[in-house]
């Protein structure tokens, strides 16, 4: 069995899945990284049980699986495209994100595998130089070289996806069927029991990559298939997509380039927007408080009330004039820091304003925003009950 499987998350429940995005729909584990290590504690930091997504949101995602879509989102840095992801990896028993981040070398193929040609030139060399190449029970071409190409694939987000969906080989060549099986047991292990599971993949920041990364994605991603070139353009690809065991893909782009109409097309959509006022404070109830039961639904304690009020007077007054404007993550920090600090429920920002203040790096990425800032606070008052 996987070490991510859950209960749920059986091949006949994944065909009712629906999304929620809210509330806590189970308190199955959390799986952070992929490492297996799993996080039980709902309020945890950052836990996705603190996660909150809007109605839109919601039915972005939802129709996204219907139609084994990526999910394209936009918004504002810090807004939570990333946080999603989690959410629903979490929410739908799906085990680890598998993580992508875009860079500028990055190349379309990288999410499904890479290929060590590095290593495995290193290692033929140091086997020829120490004239080990005819010990017994090497063969040459077969997996027991240790030369063996197949070695030397490290797979990505996607080809961990597409195996873990049940991928099986074509054709009944026994040569082919013993290298699948190789691949599928480096991702999977040496379980025998192993279940199907569905995974949910975050590329992040696609405007990260090169100009051509989006369209090169369009076959792979459409098709949930892929070929290895130096195993002989060994085929991987997910099984039928009624199966509903296709990867939920999740897109975010902080919408510093265009993106191509091609890659567009394929795609689902939303643009997440900058929270409310009201919203703002169930997100902070949730990130930073998860565990008061004392607090209603929605509400926060009387300084960080007064916090939220400031953080968005301030905004509304300088918001267009700053190099950098803070977001959701920035308040969400100072919030943090001025509770392991001890603020207490019933201070005010005035007298606080020295620990606040302290709190403008978080804030502040720039000289001339992190001296308005500073003024700001200065004078400030609240005007909102």
């Amino acid at each position: 069995m996987s070490p991510y499987e859950t209960s749920g998350a059986s091949h006949e429940t994944i065909t009712k899945q629906v999304f929620q995005g809210i509330g806590k729909p189970h308190e199955g584990p959390w799986f952070r990284t992929e490492d297996g290590c799993s996080v039980d504690d709902l309020s945890a930091d950052r836990h996705p049980a603190q996660y909150e997504a809007d109605e839109g949101l919601i039915s972005a995602v939802n129709v996204a699986m219907l139609l084994n879509k990526p999910l394209l989102l936009t918004g504002s840095p810090g807004c939570g495209k990333s946080d999603l992801a989690e959410r629903v990896a979490w929410e739908l028993q799906c085990g680890p994100v598998l993580r992508f981040e875009a860079q500028s070398l990055s190349e379309a193929n990288d999410l499904f595998y890479r290929f060590d040609l590095v290593g495995r030139m290193a290692e033929s060399r140091i086997r020829s130089d120490a004239g080990i190449f005819q010990h017994k029970g090497y063969s040459a071409g077969h997996l027991s070289d240790p030369t063996h190409p197949a070695h030397f694939v490290e797979f990505g987000p996607l080809g961990k996806a597409i195996f873990r969906a049940g991928a099986k080989p074509n054709g009944r060549d026994e040569a082919k069927q013993e290298l699948f099986e190789y691949l599928r047991r480096k991702i999977v292990g040496n379980d025998n029991e192993f279940k199907q599971q569905r995974s949910v993949v975050l590329i992040d920041e696609i405007d990260k990559a090169s100009r051509d990364f989006p369209n090169d994605l369009l076959n792979g991603i459409d098709r949930m298939e892929f070929k290895i070139r130096e195993l002989d353009n060994l085929l991987v690809r997910t099984p039928e997509k009624s199966t509903c065991l296709h990867p939920i893909v999740v897109i975010t782009s902080n919408l510093e380039r265009d993106l191509p109409a091609p890659f567009l097309r394929r795609c689902a959509f939303y643009h997440i927007p900058d929270p409310t006022r009201e919203r703002m404070a169930r997100i902070v109830r949730l990130r930073i408080f998860p565990d008061r039961e004392d607090l209603r639904d929605g509400e926060i304690p009387g300084f960080y009330r007064q916090l939220l009020e400031c953080f968005f007077d301030y905004r509304e007054q300088h918001g267009r004039g700053q190099a950098y404007e803070a977001g959701t993550t920035e308040l969400l920090d100072v919030a943090q820091v001025l509770l392991r600090q001890g603020v207490a429920d019933e201070a005010t920002v005035a007298s606080e304003r020295v620990l606040v203040k302290q709190a403008i790096a978080l804030m502040a990425k720039h000289p001339e925003d992190a001296q308005r800032l500073s003024r700001f606070l200065d004078t400030w008052q609240p005007t909102r009950l």
